[in-house]
């Protein structure tokens, strides 16, 4: 008889679990918002007893982070006009539009920030102009950041990009020794992107987040649960995942 298929949605006592195959080495497992959806994201190779099995025993858990994201204010919406607040280091800065010719082009001026796009640009150039900007900002901070660590924690780092992420800060690959950012680190203090770098590069030196890579950020940033309780309170998407 051959293996039966893998169930799409995982049903646990009322709560739907959505089941993903990815090329991927460990299970995850995350909450999303805004409604609470739970996505199972799995190798090819676990087998469906193991997929039910690690969804149960995070049952208890699931049904807390639902019951945590549904009680948090709806985000929002933002339009990219002038008078908006928009959060750069971790303050607040006015948004202000400017007339211009040719590409849109964005620029911190004290407490504004100030895009500069044709008069008749609509909402998704202006979105895309202020996206490019956050993830520029993050890119000119993050490299004197690794440089500056390497050494510290006597790793070197082949190679990092910056982009916008759903659901991380950070990722590292300790194989190839690549780490990735989120351009959305530009929005938060710089001290919690010091954190994120910091957290990334020391999975080259320990890939698993087990005593010793605590032990190792305790050691060389001893307030890194302050702001990763920072970072946590207020999530990218206000998902939460589970390990």
């Amino acid at each position: 008889m051959p293996p039966r298929p893998d169930p799409a949605v995982i049903e646990l006592d009322g709560v739907a679990v959505a089941v993903v195959r990815r090329k991927m080495r460990r299970l995850r497992l995350v909450v999303l918002p805004p409604d609470g959806r739970v996505v199972l994201s799995a190798p090819k190779w676990v087998a469906r007893r193991e997929l039910i099995a690690f969804a149960t025993a995070k049952a208890d858990w699931i049904r807390f982070q639902q019951a945590r994201i549904r009680a948090l204010p709806r985000p929002t919406p933002i339009d990219y006009v002038a008078g908006e607040g928009h959060p750069v280091w971790g303050r607040t800065c006015t948004l202000a539009v400017a007339d211009g010719r040719g590409r849109a082009r964005v620029a911190l001026d004290g407490d504004r920030l100030v895009i500069t796009v044709p008069a008749a640009a609509d909402r998704a150039t202006r979105a895309r102009a202020l996206a490019d900007w956050y993830r520029a900002e993050a890119t000119r901070a993050i490299g004197p950041l690794i440089a500056a660590w390497e050494p510290a924690l006597g790793v070197t780092v082949a190679a990092w990009t910056v982009r916008r992420m759903t659901t991380r800060w950070g990722s590292c690959t300790p194989r190839t020794r690549r780490l990735r950012f989120n351009a959305e680190l530009a929005k938060r203090r710089p001290e919690l992107l010091e954190y994120v770098v910091v957290h990334e590069m020391a999975h080259l030196v320990e890939p698993s987040h087990n005593a010793r890579f605590k032990a190792l950020l305790t050691t060389h940033m001893p307030d890194w649960h302050a702001r990763h309780a920072e970072l946590a309170a207020r999530p990218i998407t206000r998902r939460l995942d589970a390990g």
